[in-house]
């Protein structure tokens, strides 16, 4: 069936909508080649498309990229690409240009403004540096680096006492020895293992001092006191957080509560479900 609009027609609307047609029309749903009166950059955009709204240039509508526009914020954003650009959603590989860290960002991501190196942001931890801060804290480990919200085995260099802190505790500026932190739990002194919900969260710690403790999670709405046991053994304690702690770091990540969530805590905070009061009382011998 033969077009019913005219090529003057159709390229006086072509040029409204930014674009410069350079061969002849040949059809709604034919290519047209042309250049971008915006970008002055080549393209071949439907005249049927423009004329349902679609945007003439893939360039200025975002859907394409120019390789070297791409790469250009790649190192604005201190990231220099080791290979050629290989699509918006793909990882790109290169080096940070401020810490010397390989990374595979996707540009799309990068341009949305998400940091182009992990570790620059915080969200990847070099091995190397995380054994460097946490002997920085006084701290031997034993094993590799497991992550950074796991628990790490070690030996404190000070007391000679072993303990398995978090990376990112430490990071945070815990003592990564409880034994000892003069500000944290201390295995010395009796311990208080307590479990406290909201409607949304439940959480289980442990505290040397339960009044100055409870007090604090009341003010970020765990007001429910659930169990409050006391041992006249820090370890006892210590030991039902271990294996708390262990149990939370394998949950999904939609159950574990965030920083944004509970703001001192959130380490050791799921979500108030069923399923978590079960193995409470399974597996910590405590009927929620």
């Amino acid at each position: 069936m033969a077009d019913r609009i005219s090529e003057a027609a159709a390229r006086a609307i072509m040029i409204a909508a930014g674009f410069q047609p350079s061969v002849p029309y040949t059809g709604a749903l034919s290519p047209w080649p042309g250049v971008c009166l915006k970008c002055g950059r080549a393209g071949s955009p439907r005249y049927n498309a423009i004329q349902q709204g679609c945007g003439a240039c893939g360039y200025c509508a975002g859907k394409s990229v120019d390789c070297a526009v791409a790469e250009g914020k790649m190192l604005a954003r201190d990231f220099q690409p080791s290979v050629s650009f290989p699509g918006v959603h793909l990882p790109w590989p290169g080096v940070c240009l401020k810490c010397g860290q390989p990374g595979s960002p996707r540009y799309h991501n990068v341009r949305r403004g998400t940091g182009a190196c992990a570790y620059c942001a915080g969200r990847s931890v070099d091995s190397a540096v995380a054994e460097g801060k946490m002997l920085a804290a006084d701290f031997q480990p034993s094993v590799p680096y497991p992550g950074s919200n796991l628990p790490w085995p070690g030996v404190c260099l000070k007391c000679g006492q072993p303990g398995s802190p978090q990376y990112n505790s430490v990071q945070q500026g815990q003592g990564a020895c409880a034994s000892c932190s003069g500000y944290g739990y201390n295995i010395g002194k009796p311990g208080t293992l307590y479990v406290v919900a909201s409607a949304d969260w439940l959480k289980v710690g442990i505290t040397n001092n339960p009044k100055s403790r409870l007090s604090d999670h009341r003010s970020q709405g765990l007001t429910d006191v659930l169990h409050l046991i006391k041992f006249s053994s820090g370890q006892a304690a210590l030991d039902l957080e271990k294996t708390w702690k262990q149990w939370v770091a394998s949950l999904p990540s939609h159950l574990r509560a965030t920083r944004a969530n509970i703001k001192d805590g959130h380490t050791e905070t799921v979500r108030n479900l069923p399923h978590v009061h079960s193995w409470i009382a399974e597996n910590l011998g405590l009927a929620v």
